[in-house]
């Protein structure tokens, strides 16, 4: 943030903008396969897919660089 006001810089914002965008995506994802028929027994769970657990590192990592930035560490 500047001292001037109390509004998150463009560079702060952008990354803002994108990790609320890839918690939207994962959230789809997780909605889509946590709302499908399950299966009859347990073991048959469908873990994650590649795309969502790449969706949640990628968030993760966003949020990590976003909370470096904030802290200056």
């Amino acid at each position: 943030m500047t001292e001037d006001s109390q509004q998150p810089d463009s560079e702060s914002q952008r990354l803002l903008d994108r990790v609320s965008e890839l918690i939207t995506s994962l959230h789809q994802l997780q909605n889509t396969r946590l709302n499908s028929q399950p299966p009859t027994h347990l073991s048959d769970v469908s873990g994650p897919s590649a795309e969502e657990t790449e969706l949640g590192n990628l968030h993760t990592a966003r949020v990590h660089r976003q909370v470096l930035k904030s802290f200056k560490l």
